[in-house]
């Protein structure tokens, strides 16, 4: 049966106050936890900076944690997500 479930997916682009930006892709399958599968960030010329990666091996030059990329989440991303999985209550997995 669970392999049948298949994850609601979303993917945010959040701009920094300094231009630069990270490029979120988040899935849960219950719309109450959230998971961030893949993050990348890019400076303000739009160059990689660092990455996270749940599923793919990651060059260790990029490689960031995924602690990381949750603690730069913004109260804009933050509301984007909730709106879209519409849960106020809305758990964002930290690792």
């Amino acid at each position: 049966m669970w392999e049948q479930v298949k994850p609601i997916t979303l993917e945010i682009k959040q701009i920094n106050e300094d231009d630069s930006f990270f490029i979120y892709n988040f899935y849960s399958f219950d719309s109450e936890l959230v998971k961030i599968s893949e993050a990348v960030y890019y400076d303000e010329n739009g160059y990689k900076i660092g990455c996270y990666s749940r599923l793919l091996e990651i060059d260790d030059k990029c490689k960031l944690s995924l602690n990381f990329f949750t603690s730069k989440l913004n109260k804009s991303t933050t509301n984007k997500l909730v709106e879209y999985f519409e849960n106020s209550k809305l758990f964002v997995e930290f690792l």
